[in-house]
């Protein structure tokens, strides 16, 4: 049973997962980019290769790839989503964080829901900590018919350019409702080892 008495408990007890989960991401990580180097060449020598008559076989081959590219990073998303998990869970249960910058306020966050997570410094314009809420949400529920209020507000917050407000359509939670998004979170957030991740929560909690 993990002893959840401080922090530095938490995070000693938490230490060998976060290894194994960044091992993991990493090397699946390595897989997907292979994966997406070889389809496109498949995808370029399958043009070519209709006048060498081998289409239909080059096809198959990447047909088969995009298959298993899927299940790849859907595990993939899992494991980030495990990640997300743990920075939560830690958010959750030791920040004594109560303010929250006005101009989240004013997108109807309520303070109550968002003030323990507004920690960190700010990634296109959000709490690093408010990421890590909104992703973990998103990841826990994207299978549902609909996300929370605050998870919606954060994403759209996410999606819009500094230059000119626009939505990146990257971010639209509309168009993937039944896909994570914790592997975009935690590259927007640069995780790549655990260290970052406890790093984070010392400073901030």
């Amino acid at each position: 049973m993990i002893n959840t008495t401080n922090l530095r408990n938490y995070l000693e007890q938490v230490d060998f997962a976060l290894i194994q989960l960044f091992q993991a991401l990493n090397h699946y990580k390595d897989t997907i980019n292979k994966m997406v180097s070889m389809s496109l060449e498949l995808g370029s020598d399958a043009v070519t290769g209709v006048a060498n008559g081998d289409f239909r076989e080059r096809a198959k081959k990447l047909s088969s790839i995009t298959k298993e590219f899927k299940g790849i990073y859907f595990s993939n998303a899992i494991i980030a989503g495990s990640i997300l998990q743990i920075a939560h869970n830690a958010i959750e249960t030791y920040s004594l964080n109560t303010f929250v910058p006005s101009d989240l306020l004013e997108l109807g966050l309520k303070p109550k829901t968002i003030s323990k997570f507004c920690i960190g410094s700010r990634i296109k314009n959000v709490p690093t900590g408010l990421l890590i809420y909104a992703g973990r949400n998103q990841h826990m529920h994207c299978m549902e018919p609909d996300f929370h209020e605050a998870t919606k507000t954060i994403f759209n917050k996410i999606s819009l350019w500094p230059a000119d407000g626009s939505q990146d359509p990257a971010w639209d939670l509309s168009e993937r409702k039944t896909i994570s998004y914790s592997l975009e979170i935690v590259a927007l957030l640069e995780w790549d080892k655990p260290k970052q991740v406890t790093d984070f929560l010392e400073k901030n909690l």
